[in-house]
């Protein structure tokens, strides 16, 4: 991912800008949650240090993201449901199909 860290962009100079912005935006909430990879959140980190209506917009999503989890504190998986699902064995079933046609039957 690269993201063209363009800082005049709001006043509309490089057209290529707003495309930064919006490739950003559109990982913020991975970003917000550490689900990218470490090079990305580095371009993306970097945006929102030279940005700053994204970064506006990244400290709204903070503040929504905190108020949910204030709002619905998760609670840890009992012990005895982590054990029994760990010892579970996943089979996976292939079924293939065949797309020619059955013989004619007379």
């Amino acid at each position: 991912m690269t993201l063209h860290v363009a800082h005049s962009h709001h006043g509309g100079d490089e057209p290529h800008a707003h495309d930064s912005c919006i490739e950003a935006l559109s990982r913020i909430q991975e970003f917000l949650h550490g689900e990218l990879d470490e090079d990305t959140a580095d371009v993306i980190r970097e945006h929102l240090q030279a940005c700053e209506s994204c970064l506006d917009t990244y400290d709204v999503e903070t503040a929504i993201t905190t108020l949910i989890r204030r709002a619905m504190p998760t609670s840890a998986c009992p012990d005895g449901l982590r054990a029994r699902v760990m010892k579970m064995h996943v089979t996976t079933t292939v079924v293939t199909t065949s797309l020619q046609e059955p013989p004619a039957q007379d």
